[in-house]
């Protein structure tokens, strides 16, 4: 897995320790039954033993006064692209800007990695990250997604 390490604000965006993985998934799952989605042990496994499923990406989470308040991923899908998952953030830290930060951090970490793009797929009741995507210049494109709770899909070219 990548290392990452960034201050925002008061929080601190990094790498996740193997001894917080089930703080995270805990918190993936109350933020998605917080929109009514349904957490799947098959689209979700890879929160089970996220330092290995990530070997070729980042896991992340934003601590708040050492507290897990959010979380965020980059996986290489293939040479070229890669996809920005997992990204929750409990709803009373939403609003501070945390989406945006790390948007552009992920952008830059992609860029470095030499990928050509970047994808993502969202939920339509997701309407405030739709908007976050979109201000980050991610189009939405139709094709079939991967990932059943997930009803739209962005795509961002990174050749600038």
């Amino acid at each position: 897995m990548l290392k990452f390490e960034k201050k925002y604000k008061d929080f601190v965006l990094r790498t996740i320790k193997e001894a917080e993985e089930e703080e995270a998934r805990n918190l993936v799952f109350d933020v998605l039954k917080e929109y009514g989605l349904q957490n799947d042990e098959k689209i979700d496994a890879d929160l089970y033993h996220i330092t290995s499923n990530y070997k070729e990406g980042i896991f992340g989470v934003i601590l708040h006064e050492s507290s897990i308040i959010g979380t965020f991923g980059l996986k290489k899908m293939d040479v070229d692209r890669a996809e920005i998952n997992k990204m929750y953030i409990l709803n009373e830290f939403r609003g501070h800007g945390l989406g945006t930060f790390i948007i552009s951090n992920l952008l830059e970490v992609a860029k470095k990695c030499k990928f050509k793009s970047i994808s993502l797929e969202t939920s339509s009741v997701l309407i405030q990250a739709i908007g976050l995507y979109k201000k980050m210049g991610f189009e939405e494109i139709y094709s079939e997604n991967r990932t059943p709770r997930c009803d739209k899909q962005f795509f961002k070219s990174l050749n600038n």
